[in-house]
């Protein structure tokens, strides 16, 4: 088991933790528009600030995995509204969700299963870029020899 000290260190290490995603001036602009909230320390909206932080990062996960079972690679509205669902934490975002349309199940069950090789899109940029360069290189020039030949 880790001490805390080394924790702390571990997570300041990769730089990423000192720089806020969201900004706390922001957060704290946020929650200062609100006038039931008075003053508050400095440290309060850097916490507001990772927590927010890291429950949208939770919600992208949840979304992610529905995207993912519908094979699909644009996150939507009614991906999220189904991870809400499925989530019991985030039940409480359902009635944010009350006009988003459902997925369409029908379109997963009629959608081919893609291979690993075939989900990169930049792979197959790529793998077509070098059949075109092949077919370029063997293809006949002015001479009637192909460059490959020569």
């Amino acid at each position: 088991m880790m001490s805390q000290s080394k924790l702390t260190n571990k997570s300041r290490s990769d730089g990423e933790s000192r720089r806020a995603r969201i900004p706390p001036v922001k957060v704290k602009r946020v929650l200062q528009s609100d006038e039931d909230i008075g003053k508050m320390s400095n440290a309060v909206p850097i916490v507001f600030a990772k927590l927010l932080e890291h429950f949208i990062e939770q919600v992208l996960l949840r979304t992610d995995e529905v995207a993912n079972s519908f094979s699909v690679r644009t996150l939507s509205t009614a991906h999220m509204k189904l991870a809400a669902e499925r989530e019991p934490s985030l039940n409480f975002l359902l009635p944010l969700f009350a006009g988003i349309t459902e997925v369409n199940s029908e379109r997963r069950r009629t959608m081919p299963e893609l291979s690993p090789t075939e989900t990169s899109f930049s792979t197959e940029r790529h793998r077509k870029r070098r059949r075109k360069l092949l077919l370029d290189d063997a293809a006949p020039n002015k001479d009637g020899h192909s460059e490959s030949d020569e």
